[in-house]
């Protein structure tokens, strides 16, 4: 089978090239084409992968870090969160990967959300507040919301809303702590 394939692109090959093709270029891709059809013919679940072209072999530039975790990425949340950590400059060598871990379980515990999408949010808030002159880092709203959300043990949240009402309080103008404490206020006379 192998050996027909091969009489057949060498017969194209010779044909488009009787037949006084454009260029070289447009011989190799109706070539390749026509392999790719053949191929997929006799087997359906393989793809021929072309070459890289050579504009594209150096690779992707570098990227500082993360803006946030897709659903794609498998990096645990907590691994993502540490790796942003330790890129600050005031960074605590000893602290690990648990660290983190613990922070998103206890917080998971009370909200409907999971840790890819809590450390998405806590990343996103911190680094928006943070452009807008109010200071802030991933840790203290992860401390923040599991120490308050312990709290309220008995009870299930939307993070996503909690920590954007958090965030509308900041810009508000006040601190961390006043922020937390009228946001959970709020929280227990709403809910």
């Amino acid at each position: 089978m192998n050996d027909s394939f091969t009489k057949i692109s060498v017969a194209l090959a010779l044909f488009y090239l009787a037949v006084g093709c454009d260029s070289e270029q447009q011989q190799l891709e109706e070539m390749l084409e026509q392999q790719e059809q053949q191929q997929q013919k006799n087997s359906p679940d393989y793809a021929i992968v072309r070459p890289i072209p050579i504009e594209l072999e150096q690779g992707m530039p570098d990227v500082d870090r993360k803006e946030m975790l897709t659903v794609a990425d498998v990096t645990h949340p907590a691994q993502w969160l540490l790796t942003n950590y330790q890129q600050q400059s005031s960074h605590d060598p000893q602290r690990d990967v648990f660290y983190y871990s613990k922070l998103l379980t206890r917080i998971t515990q009370n909200v409907h959300e999971d840790q890819r999408v809590v450390a998405n949010r806590a990343v996103q808030i911190a680094n928006k507040l943070n452009e807008q002159g109010i200071a802030i880092s991933q840790e203290q709203l992860l401390n923040g919301f599991a120490d308050y959300l312990e709290r309220e043990a008995d009870k299930r949240y939307v993070f996503g809303e909690i920590i954007g009402n958090y965030s509308n309080l900041r810009r508000q103008g006040h601190s961390h702590e006043t922020s937390m404490k009228l946001l959970f206020q709020l929280l227990q006379k709403t809910g």
